[in-house]
């Protein structure tokens, strides 16, 4: 009499189940890395979304100079993601600017500014 030959099914109810059990984990773990990386990808694009709103806000910048800025912050936190340093997350550049000085306008509120870590744009020295 011949011993019973186990079967090879890819359920995971048979001998052959561990083969089953590490595409599972390896297709949970791809799973987990996707969301997470959805995750990371949908909070930059909200910074920069509020990046962007705070600075249509002041008035002072055109549409271009906010694309362009919104453009390098995504940039910065994106390679701040990839490569994490013990610093803090990078901050949006600074508000003040040659279109600044041409307009006047509102400024940011500074609950506004400390959100974004920028400083406000110097005092102008009084003219003589």
């Amino acid at each position: 009499e011949s011993a019973p030959i186990p079967a090879q099914s890819k359920g995971g109810g048979g001998g052959g189940g561990a083969k089953g059990l590490r595409d599972k984990e390896r297709q949970q773990m791809l799973a987990e890395l996707e969301e997470k990386k959805r995750k990371m990808l949908r909070e930059v694009e909200l910074k920069v979304v509020e990046l962007s709103d705070a600075l249509e806000a002041t008035g002072s910048y055109s549409r271009a100079e906010i694309s362009e800025r919104a453009a390098h912050y995504r940039d910065r936190l994106m390679q701040e993601a990839v490569e994490p340093k013990r610093t803090p997350p990078p901050s949006p550049p600074p508000l003040h600017s040659r279109a600044s000085r041409r307009h006047k306008s509102r400024s940011p509120s500074p609950s506004t500014l400390a959100k974004y870590n920028l400083e406000s744009s110097p005092p102008s020295p009084p003219s003589p």
